[in-house]
């Protein structure tokens, strides 16, 4: 018998879900609170048309153990930076999905009933059903519900509905991180890197956005800085367009006064969690949480969360 079920989130934890059930023969309903796919496997464009370059200004690469795609390999050249000093480049292959970060995610839902700018503000169960509300609207009953929000938005909306997760969910912590997309002049002195760690700096992670693969070469260079843990936490309520100027000189100290803000900062909250469940999903009734905080924060980790919460359905 066909089974009516929700998923909550469409980054790759709630796609890999709805893609598994929906393999399966069951009929899936993705909501998702952003205008589109991907969750922090993210992709924006600088202007509207389809066209415009983008940044990948969420998840960066895949760890070597990935089966993610559509995916390439790339090598590139990986600095240590301590401050604003280099300690030392070396060679590094990571694969990288194409065309843009969140393909993957738009792949696996391709064919699958998704509803985008629906902002889940209460769960109802009577134990065998699940009724999902926005702030003015009935979105419907289901027969099973997977939510993959993060860990903190999880808690909210499952203490009422499925306490068990819930208090799971309260104990996880995350790293937020505020990031910029930048853009260097096309003639800048180039870099002796293409990605970069660094420590001792508001700066954590630097990244040579169209030097992957099958990103457009021309224009602008575009850069991605992802800001340090204890910068991040400390300055994350701040507006963004407050916090501009200051985001951007620490990242001009890395990438020289030239570079410019292609992008008002976006901030992620819920960047990284740090301390994961351990269990790749959990299940309390008719419903069933996955995601990065089950696992672990890197993208395959929750893919591999969502594949093993639909599974636990499809084979229960």
């Amino acid at each position: 018998m066909t089974t009516r079920i929700a998923v909550i989130g469409a980054g790759i934890a709630g796609a890999t879900a709805a893609r598994t059930l929906a393999d399966a023969g069951h009929a899936v309903t993705v909501f998702e609170k952003a205008r589109g796919p991907g969750g922090r496997m993210a992709s924006r464009r600088t202007a509207r048309e389809p066209s415009a370059p983008s940044f990948d200004h969420g998840c960066q690469m895949l760890s070597q153990e990935a089966s993610i795609t559509p995916a390439e390999h790339w090598t590139h050249r990986l600095a240590t930076i301590t401050s604003t000093t280099i300690d030392a480049v070396h060679t590094r292959t990571r694969p990288v999905p194409t065309p843009r970060m969140n393909a993957p995610v738009a792949a696996l839902l391709e064919g699958i009933d998704a509803t985008y700018a629906a902002r889940i503000s209460r769960i109802e169960t009577d134990g065998s059903t699940v009724t999902l509300h926005t702030d003015d609207q009935n979105l419907g009953t289901f027969d099973r519900l997977i939510i993959t929000a993060p860990a903190p938005q999880t808690h909210d909306l499952l203490k009422a509905c499925a306490p068990i997760i819930a208090e799971h969910a309260v104990a996880v912590t995350y790293d937020p991180n505020w990031t910029l997309m930048l853009e260097r002049p096309a003639d800048a002195e180039p870099l002796q890197f293409d990605a970069a760690e660094i420590t001792a700096h508001p700066v954590a992670w630097l990244c040579h956005d169209n030097a992957k693969p099958q990103r457009d070469p021309t224009g602008h260079q575009r850069w991605v800085a992802q800001f340090a843990a204890d910068f991040s936490r400390d300055t994350i309520d701040e507006d963004p367009e407050a916090i501009a100027p200051k985001l951007l000189a620490a990242a001009q100290e890395q990438l020289g006064e030239h570079t410019t803000l292609a992008q008002k900062p976006h901030r992620w909250r819920y960047a990284f969690a740090t301390n994961a469940v351990g269990e790749p999903y959990l299940a309390e009734g008719p419903i069933t949480a996955a995601g990065d905080w089950l696992l672990g924060n890197r993208a395959h980790h929750a893919a591999n969360s969502g594949r093993a919460a639909a599974e636990a359905i499809i084979n229960p």
